[in-house]
């Protein structure tokens, strides 16, 4: 390989084999819209939930009340309903053996600071 120590892959279902390729290198491996640590716990760091259900649930609300913007602009969920970190469960955001705790609390601080408005993530087409 490379060199890598994480991989980290956006594809769903479709990135298993990636991760599948990490566990087998002996990389760790960050999971993306579902809790996938249940591949092989202890290679992964953390997965980052999507909750897309939210995201249904509340544009389904916003168009049966009225609510619901059609003027162009871009509609922002709030980053804690709809991404969060998980390791096995929402209450467990990190695999604690492969992530000291110190890094876990300024990982966490950076989430809390994005999700304040404190750190403004933009997207690279701006």
């Amino acid at each position: 390989g490379n060199g890598a120590d994480v991989i980290y892959q956006a594809a769903d279902m479709t990135g298993l084999g990636v991760v599948s390729g990490a566990v087998e290198a002996g990389a760790k491996a960050i999971g993306m819209y579902g809790d996938q640590t249940s591949m092989a716990y202890f290679s992964f760091l953390s997965s980052i939930f999507q909750d897309l259900g939210y995201v249904v649930e509340n544009r389904g609300h916003a168009t049966r009340d009225g609510t619901f913007r059609n003027d162009g602009a871009e509609w922002m969920p709030p980053l804690k309903e709809i991404f969060y970190f998980v390791a096995g469960s929402k209450d467990t955001p990190f695999v604690a053996a492969n992530v000291p705790a110190d890094v876990q609390a300024k990982v966490l601080a950076i989430y809390e600071d994005m999700a304040a408005g404190k750190i403004q993530v933009t997207s690279s087409s701006e």
